[in-house]
This record gives C-alpha cells, sequence and structure tokens, in this order.
C-alpha cells in the first residue's frame, strides 16, 4: 500500500498532539492527546488492512521519509517499508496497544452549541505567527456585537500587547468569551468551520474545528464565560 504526501502531513499534525498512534483497520485516523483535551480524526485515501500501534510515531515518520515513495505490506507482528525501485526496506516492528494512549472513541456528538463561525487558512497561519512572535500564549473568542473576535494575549500580563481578529458569527448568541491554550491549537493548515460549546456550570466545553477531511475537538479553559 502507498501512503500519499496528505496522509503523511496528517500524521506529522497528529505527532504533535500524541507521540504514539493507534491506527485502527479502515481509512479513519484517529489520535488523543495524553492529557485527553484535544481529539483529532482524518479521513485518509488509504485503506489500512488492519490494526496496529506505533509507539514513537516521530521515529516512525523519519523511517518513511528515507522513501520518495514509500510503499507499506503489513504482517502481523510488523509492518514492512519500501519503494519500487529501490533495493532496501526497513522491518518496522509494531507496538503493543496497551503501550499507546488511544481514544476511546473517533469523535464527540456536538451538544447544542454557543457561537458558530468560519475560520480560514490564511486565520489559521497567523494565529500561530502572531502567537509565536509576540509571546501570546492565549486566545480568547469573544462577542463583538454580530462579529466574532479572536484575541491573542497573555492572561498571565494584564498590561501585555495583543493581536487581534475579527470574523463574522453565524448565530445570534449573546456575550461570550471562550478561552484557548494556543499551545493547544494542532491545526494543519485548512479552512475550518468552527462551532463551540460550553457548560458554565462545569466550566467545562470544547471547540469542534472541522476541515474538509480532518477534525479537532479542543478543550475551553474553564475562566470562559457566557452571557
Amino acid at each position: 500500500m502507498k501512503i500519499s504526501k496528505e496522509t503523511l502531513a496528517i500524521l506529522k499534525n497528529f505527532s504533535t498532539i500524541n507521540s504514539s498512534i493507534f491506527v485502527r483497520a479502515g481509512n479513519e485516523l484517529c489520535t488523543i492527546s495524553k492529557s485527553k483535551n484535544i481529539l483529532a480524526t482524518a479521513t485518509v485515501t488509504e485503506d489500512f488492512p488492519q490494526d496496529f500501534a506505533i509507539y514513537d510515531l516521530a521515529r516512525f515518520l523519519g523511517a518513511l521519509s528515507l522513501f520518495e515513495e514509500p510503499e507499506l505490506e503489513f504482517g502481523s507482528e510488523f509492518v514492512t517499508i519500501k519503494s519500487a525501485g529501490k533495493k532496501h526496506s526497513i522491518k518496522y516492528v509494531y507496538s503493543s496497544p496497551d503501550n499507546v494512549n488511544k481514544p476511546a472513541k473517533s469523535r464527540l456528538e456536538l451538544p447544542s452549541h454557543n457561537v458558530e463561525f468560519d475560520l480560514d487558512s490564511d486565520t489559521v497561519k497567523d494565529i500561530v505567527k502572531a502567537s509565536g512572535l509576540m509571546s501570546l500564549p492565549n486566545l480568547q473568542v469573544t462577542s463583538l456585537g454580530d462579529a466574532v473576535q479572536i484575541v491573542l494575549h497573555d492572561s498571565e500580563n494584564s498590561s501585555s500587547s495583543n493581536y487581534t481578529i475579527e470574523t463574522q458569527s453565524k448565530t445570534d448568541s449573546g456575550d461570550f468569551i471562550f478561552s484557548f491554550k494556543v499551545e493547544n491549537m494542532k491545526l494543519l493548515d485548512s479552512k475550518y468551520d468552527v462551532a463551540i460549546y460550553y457548560e458554565p456550570t462545569k466550566k467545562a466545553g470544547f471547540g469542534y474545528f472541522k476541515g474538509s477531511n480532518i477534525e479537532y475537538w479542543i478543550a475551553v479553559e474553564s475562566d470562559s464565560k457566557v452571557g
């Protein structure tokens, strides 16, 4: 089975969420962070023939990078990595599934959400770039009349600078402030439909980011407010 550049990019992204991965048979890849505050699921073009676990995903991707067009042959205990026209190959041994942190389910049910808006790929890039360049570790999604405002700031420093982006709300959601840690925004460059749910009594919720073939559920921080 050949593995596409698009799937390699998804696996690289998933390695920033969880250093391990458990791949189930089929065309869906799923991962969850160790703290269980990020869940991600992607639909890929490949159809994996069996379940298998990789303990060190970055190392596995490094092995794949040794081949221009890697092909995978799955055995019961290991996968053979090779490439057409090449004489060398790699025998990569699976991990025990018990050693890999894996989600119980590949998706979370989306309750009635508080706000919905679009996030284009340029904005995703701007958020990551501005956060790094300006040392702004926190992200807030706030109401501004009929608009949704995204503000990067430092919650530990009230006098810090901030970076603001305005987008358009699709719902009349009233007043809200939803807080995220930028370090949890492990998004591939893409356009996303975003929906945010928050339960004030539990001080818990999540943002749902839906791309063309990838979905993320990212925990909302407890200092969020509605109303």
